[in-house]
């Protein structure tokens, strides 16, 4: 029953969500190192950009995509 589980849920699992959870890994990456090297002071923005879905999307494509 537990590899019938495992498949379902990979199965489930589908290549938007997947892509999604790459982004927001790799925009809370990017919060952390632009909060540290103090780039968030001279592009403000930036920082709503890290939160925007669209863009977040982007980010999980361009890391499955290297």
């Amino acid at each position: 029953m537990v590899r019938v589980a495992k498949i379902v849920f990979k199965l489930k699992a589908t290549f938007k969500s997947e892509a999604l959870k790459a982004g927001v890994a790799k925009a809370w990456m990017l919060k952390r190192l632009y909060a540290l090297k103090g780039v968030f002071n001279w592009a403000p923005r930036l920082r709503e950009w890290l939160n925007e879905p669209g863009y977040v999307l982007w980010l999980g494509l361009t890391e499955i995509y290297k």
